[in-house]
């Protein structure tokens, strides 16, 4: 968060923002703060407390550029079992 508010103080501008798999609070401050040109995410988010009101502002104003970014997979797609070796039979 200091590192947030540290980029919003010195103005820093026409950030490209990658956050994944979502992001929150401090992708929503840099965009109300105008830091974010584009912006790649599967979502902003408060959580509990709803949408994230200045991403769904920029949004609906056209101010934001946006590279949606499907959720990764929770779970490593698993290989297939070794078969085992003749010999002596480890799965080699």
């Amino acid at each position: 968060m200091a590192a947030t508010h540290a980029l919003i103080r010195r103005g820093i501008e026409r950030l490209h923002l990658i956050a994944l798999p979502t992001s929150t609070l401090q992708a929503d401050l840099l965009i109300g703060a105008s830091c974010v040109d584009t912006l790649e995410t599967s979502a902003v988010s408060l959580g509990e407390f709803g949408p994230a009101p200045r991403f769904v502002a920029a949004i609906r104003a056209g101010l934001l550029r946006m590279k949606e970014r499907p959720a990764p997979r929770s779970m490593p797609r698993s290989r297939p079992p070794r078969k085992a070796c003749r010999s002596c039979r480890c799965a080699a």
